[in-house]
C-alpha cells in the first residue's frame, strides 16, 4: 500500500521534466517508470527529444491510476517513431504530482 505522504516530495503537477539519456547508439532502450502521487488519475504526456530539444516521434498520452506506478519496459519503439537516434531523452508532464525514473 502506498501512503498519501509518498507524494510530498513529488514533482509538481504541470511541470515538464526530462530523464537522462534513454537511447544508446546501438539501439538499446531504457525502462521508464511513472508514479502518480495524486489521488485522481494522472493525465500525462510523454515525448522523446534530442539534446537540442528537437522532438523525435509523436507525443503520447498516458493515464496513470491514482497512487500507482506504471513501468514501461524498453521505451516502446512507437515513442521513437521511425528515426534512428542516440542520446535521446524522455520529456514527461503530468497534471498530478508525479515521479519519473529510468533504469538500464
Amino acid at each position: 500500500m502506498i501512503q498519501k505522504s509518498a507524494g510530498a516530495s513529488a514533482i509538481a503537477a504541470n511541470t515538464t521534466v526530462e530523464t537522462t539519456s534513454l537511447l544508446a547508439a546501438n539501439g538499446f532502450r531504457n525502462d521508464v517508470g511513472l508514479f502518480n502521487a495524486g489521488e485522481v488519475p494522472a493525465n500525462c504526456s510523454a515525448r522523446v527529444v534530442l539534446a537540442d530539444g528537437a522532438q523525435v516521434g509523436p507525443t503520447f498520452a498516458l493515464i496513470v491510476a491514482p497512487l500507482s506506478f506504471s513501468l514501461y519496459e524498453q521505451i516502446p519503439a512507437a515513442f521513437i517513431g521511425s528515426a534512428l537516434v542516440s542520446n535521446a531523452r524522455l520529456s514527461m508532464r503530468c497534471d498530478q504530482r508525479f515521479f519519473v525514473l529510468s533504469r538500464t
